[in-house]
């Protein structure tokens, strides 16, 4: 019997001795959460993940109407599904397109500045109204370009030009027969998805794989080619535009 006691006794202090240490672990993240909400309201400007952004407004830590605007980089990856497009819609509608924290649903902010830059211009060409599709998921209205050749551009450009540094390495004669190898087969994928796509214009495509540098996606160069009729190609185009990426 004194056994018994000995045990549970034992069993007791450990288990409050869990208790503590469990709470005091949510103490610490309590602490570490509220120290991080309010610093964010204290600096000017915070660089922040587009997770943590979207965590601190559903949590109700920061309200969209305590943020003055958003600054987005690389604009060309933004869409209605990805994190970003998501944090830009919580911040003009708030917390009310559904999700309730039991805290209450945040309003959005109508009068806050959305700006995102690119310098992938070309990402815009891919797909069907790829603009209009990133403007809708950002939440703006107009669209500024400010190409090379615009006069404040090379202004800002000629005031500080580029240091630029190239090296020339010959392959080795594995590398040499390794490119040829996958040369060989993206060649053989191209003509194979000729065959099956006679609206297909194999010319450009052909002379980007025999590049002996490979460096520019035959799969991108294919798709804006059938992106007309892409809702109509069989498995097995589909198929093999994937594994020219791929292999590429």
């Amino acid at each position: 019997d004194a056994g018994t006691s000995s045990n549970d006794a034992a069993q007791q202090q450990q288990q409050q001795q869990q208790d503590t240490d469990a709470a005091a672990s949510g103490d610490q993240a309590a602490a570490a959460a509220g120290s991080s909400s309010s610093s964010s309201r204290k600096c000017a400007a915070c660089f922040v993940t587009t997770r943590i952004l979207v965590v601190d407004i559903l949590s109700q830590r920061i309200k969209p109407s305590q943020i003055a605007g958003l600054v987005i980089l690389n604009a060309h990856r933004v869409t209605d599904n990805s994190g970003e497009g998501f944090a830009v819609r919580l911040y003009r509608q708030g917390s009310g397109l559904g999700v309730n924290t039991g805290q209450g649903l945040s309003s959005g902010n109508d009068e806050g500045f959305v700006r995102a830059f690119s310098d992938n211009p070309n990402a815009f060409a891919a797909g069907f109204n790829r603009v209009e599709k990133v403007m809708k998921a950002l939440h703006v209205r107009r669209l500024m370009l400010f190409p090379r050749f615009h006069v404040s551009v090379k202004d800002s450009l000629e005031t500080r030009p580029p240091e630029f540094s190239e090296w020339e390495c010959d392959p080795s004669p594995a590398q040499l027969a390794l490119l040829e190898a996958v040369r060989e087969v993206l060649t053989a994928l191209v003509k194979d998805l000729g065959r099956s796509n006679p609206k297909l214009d194999l010319s450009d495509i052909q002379s980007l794989a025999a590049d002996p540098s490979l460096s520019r996606p035959l799969d991108r160069a294919v798709r804006q080619q059938l992106e007309p009729i892409w809702h109509t190609l069989n498995w097995r185009s589909r198929t093999a535009i994937k594994d020219l990426a791929s292999v590429q």
